[in-house]
């Protein structure tokens, strides 16, 4: 069963991978955006902003949970709908007791690309539980674009 608490708003970009030289080329003469290369130090942001996203989740801060997701996921989505869909996820997992890295992917899209980070989680009532965040870049930072909880 999944449970879907948001969609990725505004990110539905095709292709995956690195764009080529070529594409990079055409992209800047026609002056559309193009996405960064992913680095190390924007990984890391990333998935250090996930994490503290889930640090929110496991303390059931759904207020400010919601602070620290992307702008597109606040337009779609209210405190209040966010509070209830995330009580109903916790009523149904239980409480967290430990959670791993999976994987972290980039796919380069304009206008910086995004990250997915998959967590392997346990939980009070299911001992296995994969958390997909999708994060975008907002400002300076990364942030939660969409989640799921499976």
């Amino acid at each position: 069963m999944i449970i879907s608490l948001a969609l990725l708003a505004s990110l539905a970009l095709s292709g995956t991978g690195a764009p080529s030289e070529g594409s990079l080329l055409a992209a800047a003469a026609s002056g559309t955006p193009v996405a960064a290369a992913p680095t190390s130090a924007s990984e890391a942001a990333a998935t250090g902003a996930a994490l503290r996203f889930l640090a929110l989740l496991d303390r059931d801060d759904w207020a400010g949970s919601w602070q620290a997701t992307h702008k597109s996921f606040q337009l779609l989505n209210t405190v209040d709908w966010w509070t209830q869909a995330s009580q109903s996820v916790r009523a149904r997992v239980g409480k967290p007791i430990s959670r791993e890295l999976a994987t972290v992917d980039f796919t380069a899209a304009p206008p910086k690309g995004y990250w997915v980070i998959t967590f392997t989680a346990r939980y009070s009532n299911q001992t296995r539980v994969t958390e997909t965040l999708q994060m975008a870049s907002e400002g300076d930072g990364w942030k939660v674009a969409g989640i799921t909880v499976e």
